[in-house]
């Protein structure tokens, strides 16, 4: 019989079959007590450390948990596995009515429910990070500071990454399995803008051969929330007619064009509470052209979302956690000393202002 610790969560320790919508019989399934690593319940993500349970013993696979609530027992299943750790995410649907798990017909209850909200969301939760939603399709959600031209994005980056990391961003923890939090980026964009309506196609090489197409354009939450459209995979060839390429996607010739080299460091942000992943982007920009002065920005970006659930927009959290995030970067900027600017400069802007008016519009 297992040893239960009122107030604690419940792990499901058992055959992996229940993974693949198999139905289990309770009796070979162990339950074990386990402290779940966040006082404020409920959380849609749960960090599971296999050693805080002594019962995940090398072949032991963690299924579901369960976290008692007023109203019931909150479901989880088991996602990333990696033998040292897995991450449990929060199921749809309600609590699992209360109970003993010491009664086989209770635990065969709870099994047979868990298995089937796991089955319907299988192809998400078991397979490789295709966990990840995006819940905000169709749309850009970036705030921008413009900062002074010498400053050490390197440094700025890392200090970011460090507070992160020291539990210093309350309600925040590095993305979960992505490098401990923190990416290196260094590629050319070559872009082409458009008048009307405003935005702009940018081209970018990617290390096997292809391209990446970015579409972006204004529309009525601009700056904050802009249309995009990202394709990847594009077989454009070595050296292809970029301007040639925009054309045909846009339907018309672009009013300008220009490049630059984009050296970005980004610190990944990730909530146990709704599961949104955001970054706090450091970015250093240099104009192919070399007509311009540098520049040096902190973007603060939504990226995408690991959760099994569904919510509305209204209701998900992902506005007011970018404005939290927001809020927290200007704080640390003014306290750092950064004479940051809110300026919402966008590369095209930035990189079509070194060239007068004649020069980077196109006759009709």
């Amino acid at each position: 019989m297992p040893t239960l610790i009122p107030g604690h969560a419940l792990l499901l320790i058992g055959p992996t079959t229940a993974r693949y919508g198999r139905p289990l019989d309770p009796r070979t399934v162990h339950v074990a007590a386990w402290e779940a690593p966040y006082e404020t319940i409920p959380h849609n993500t749960l960090r599971l450390d296999h050693h805080t349970v002594p019962e995940l013993v090398a072949d032991a696979v963690p299924l579901f948990a369960l976290v008692p609530t007023l109203d019931g027992w909150l479901p989880y299943t088991q996602t990333s596995y990696s033998g040292l750790r897995s991450l449990m995410l929060m199921l749809d649907g309600p609590p699992l009515p209360d109970g003993d798990p010491r009664d086989l017909d209770t635990l065969d209850q709870w099994l047979r429910t868990l298995v089937q909200r796991h089955r319907l969301v299988g192809p998400q939760a078991n397979n490789h990070q295709r966990w990840f939603i995006n819940a905000r399709p169709g749309l850009e959600l970036e705030h921008k500071f413009t900062l002074p031209e010498q400053i050490d994005i390197w440094q700025l980056a890392v200090h970011i990454l460090k507070r992160l990391r020291g539990g210093t961003i309350p309600g925040w923890v590095c993305e979960f399995g992505n490098n401990d939090g923190f990416e290196e980026w260094d590629f050319p964009t070559h872009v082409f803008a458009f008048d009307q309506p405003p935005g702009h196609i940018a081209f970018i090489p990617a290390v096997d051969g292809t391209w990446i197409r970015r579409e972006k354009w204004d529309g009525p939450g601009a700056p904050l929330i802009r249309r995009e459209e990202l394709t990847s995979g594009l077989l454009l060839g070595a050296h292809p007619d970029l301007e040639a390429a925009a054309k045909d996607s846009a339907g018309r010739s672009p009013d300008w064009s220009g490049g630059y080299r984009r050296i970005r460091y980004n610190v990944m942000a990730e909530s146990p509470e709704t599961g949104h992943i955001f970054s706090i982007m450091v970015d250093h920009c240099i104009d192919l052209d070399g007509r311009q002065p540098d520049l040096r920005q902190v973007e603060v970006e939504y990226v995408r979302s690991r959760t099994l659930r569904r919510l509305p927009f209204n209701a998900d959290g992902v506005m007011e956690q970018l404005q939290e995030l927001i809020a927290w970067t200007r704080s640390y900027l003014q306290v750092s000393g950064v004479k940051a600017v809110e300026d919402d400069q966008s590369k095209v802007s930035w990189l079509r202002s070194a060239a007068p008016a004649a020069e980077h519009d196109r006759p009709p």
